[in-house]
């Protein structure tokens, strides 16, 4: 199974790639703001803190999962259903 997930991730096509790239990117850089926004709840102890980082820490996963399932989908549509 990780064998098939790993093909069809280097046969993906450029613009798919792309956008999986770029939307894993911005993930990224959500994730280390909400790492910032915890680690300032751990010295300043306000419980809106905690929140607002994990708020931002759960929208940084399901976004990157997003990305990568719809990169995988779009690219499968491309080549699979349309050519």
């Amino acid at each position: 199974m990780i064998k098939n997930i790993k093909e069809r991730y280097l046969k993906l096509d450029l613009k798919a790639f792309k956008i999986l790239k770029f939307g894993l990117l911005i993930c990224l850089f959500i994730s280390i703001l909400s790492m910032a926004i915890l680690f300032t709840y751990l010295l300043l102890s306000y419980p809106f803190l905690y929140l607002l980082g994990m708020f931002f820490f759960r929208i940084s996963l399901i976004f990157s999962v997003e990305f990568v399932l719809c990169a995988f989908v779009a690219d499968y549509i491309k080549k699979e259903l349309i050519s």
